[in-house]
């Protein structure tokens, strides 16, 4: 990870090994990263125990996401299903 300022706030990147992660472990780690930071810097009195349940609500809060999207998904399949009646004989 390499981070650096600018005017407009922080920019950076992340660099790491895609035969080990997926796009979306990496977008949820990035994204923790930066709630993490301002989070931190939004209410530096925070303890340590506080921080971590932040990111405990917020990945609640992705896997809810997830699986209302799945249930959706889901869904939508299930309606576009066409149903043909065969006969036995």
């Amino acid at each position: 990870m390499t981070v650096w300022e600018q005017v407009d706030g922080l920019k950076g990147w992340l660099e790491y090994n895609a035969q080990l992660f997926d796009d979306t472990t990496i977008s949820r780690l990035s994204s923790d990263f930066v709630l993490l930071l301002n989070t931190i810097v939004t209410q530096p009195d925070l303890k340590l125990s506080d921080l971590d349940q932040i990111l405990i609500d917020a990945n609640r809060e992705f896997q809810l996401a997830r699986v209302r999207d799945s249930q959706e998904t889901r869904s939508q399949k299930f309606k576009t299903t066409r149903r043909r009646a065969i006969s036995v004989a």
